[in-house]
C-alpha cells in the first residue's frame, strides 16, 4: 500500500493501520501532511460502480458543506480511482479526505447532542434530496430498511425457539403494518447507517459523518429510524 500511496497519490513516509471494513478494505494513512483513509475493492463491476456511485454523494454535498463529510481525493491521472494489481490480483482504490471528531458511541450523550444530530442528518438529506443516481437507485441491500425481508431467511439459523419465536413475531409486524405503507412514503438518497461509529462529534454536537458505504435510495423516514435506534441501543429508559 506504501507504493500505491506513492506512486498515484505523491504521498510518502506514510504510516498505513489497517481498519474494520466488510464491503472494502480500510485503511488510515497518515503523513505529515495529513491524515486519509484509503479504501480498497476487489476489481469487480459492481464495487467500481457504486464506489464511483458514492463518490458522486460526497462532491455533491461538499458544494455547501465544508470538513463534515469525507471528500475524494483524486490521482495523478486527475481520478478518482485508482486500478493496481497485487499479487495478480487486479484491486480498485479511493482516498479520502479523513474527518475530524469524537465518535458518537464516546461521546457524553445529552439531549443536546441529539438534537443535532436530528438537524445534522435534516440538512445533510435535504441537500440530497434532488440527487439522483441511477446505480444508487438500482441496489437492492439487505441493510436498507424497505428490503428488510430480505433477512427473513436468516430466522432459521436462530436455535433458541423462544428468539425464534419473537423474531417472527416482528416480521409479521413488519408485512402487516409496514409494508402497505412503503409506497406512500417519499424516498430519496440517504445516508442509512447513522450509527454510533459512522457519526463525529465535537463540543457536544454532531459535527460530521463518515462510511457512506450503505447509502442507498430509501424512504427519508428510514434516516431518522436508523437514527433513533443507535441513539436509544443501550437506555435504561429510551423514552425519557
Amino acid at each position: 500500500m506504501h507504493h500505491i500511496l506513492s506512486k498515484n497519490y505523491n504521498l510518502d513516509d506514510t504510516k498505513i493501520k489497517k481498519l474494520v471494513g466488510y464491503d472494502s478494505e480500510n485503511y488510515l494513512v497518515e503523513t505529515g501532511s495529513g491524515k486519509f483513509i484509503l479504501k480498497v475493492y476487489p476489481n469487480e463491476k459492481n464495487k467500481i460502480d457504486f464506489a464511483e456511485a458514492e463518490n458522486e454523494v460526497l462532491l455533491h454535498i461538499q458544494q455547501n458543506e465544508n470538513n463534515r463529510f469525507p471528500v475524494p481525493i483524486k490521482n495523478k491521472n486527475e481520478e478518482f480511482l485508482t486500478f493496481f494489481e497485487v499479487e495478480k490480483s487486479l484491486k480498485t482504490a479511493r482516498l479520502l479526505t479523513f474527518v475530524e471528531g469524537e465518535f458518537l458511541g464516546i461521546a457524553e450523550h445529552t439531549p443536546q447532542l441529539f438534537e443535532s444530530l436530528g438537524m445534522f442528518l435534516a440538512e445533510m438529506d435535504l441537500s440530497l434530496k434532488n440527487f439522483k443516481n441511477y446505480v444508487i437507485a438500482a441496489r437492492q441491500n439487505k441493510w436498507d430498511l424497505q428490503y428488510f425481508l430480505l433477512n427473513e431467511k436468516y430466522i432459521q439459523h436462530i436455535s433458541n425457539p423462544a428468539e425464534r419465536k419473537i423474531v417472527d413475531y416482528f416480521f409479521l409486524q413488519y408485512k402487516q403494518n409496514v409494508l402497505p405503507l412503503l409506497p406512500s412514503l417519499r424516498k430519496q438518497i440517504i445516508h442509512s447507517d447513522a450509527n454510533d461509529w459512522n457519526v463525529l462529534t465535537e463540543n457536544g454536537m454532531v459535527s460530521g459523518i463518515i462510511d457512506f458505504g450503505d447509502v442507498c435510495f430509501s424512504q427519508v423516514i428510514n434516516e431518522l429510524a436508523i437514527a433513533i435506534t443507535y441513539a436509544i441501543m443501550g437506555k435504561y429508559e429510551p423514552v425519557k
